[in-house]
């Protein structure tokens, strides 16, 4: 298990949700917490924690995965997550 932190650079004339999610890789890698977030005017820039979590499995080998971090309108973000067997 292993956290990250998002915030908005700017401040939003309106709600804005993000979405964090696998997009490639490892389905052992998973977001398991913090899979929507949403910002306001008043939040947008207090960091929102992120959760990813690995599952056991039975081979050794370190698996990875794409994870990233969208919302419409805004670049995406693309993080590498990488387990540790």
């Amino acid at each position: 298990t292993n956290t990250f932190s998002v915030k908005l650079a700017v401040q939003p004339t309106s709600d804005v949700t993000v979405t964090v999610s696998r997009t490639a890789g490892d389905s052992d890698i998973s977001v398991s917490g913090g899979a929507s977030l949403t910002f306001t005017s008043t939040n947008w820039n207090i960091a929102q924690t992120v959760t990813l979590t690995a599952a056991e499995d039975l081979d050794l080998v370190n698996g990875s995965a794409t994870i990233t971090v969208q919302s419409a309108g805004l670049p995406n973000v693309v993080i590498s997550a990488t387990e540790q067997e």
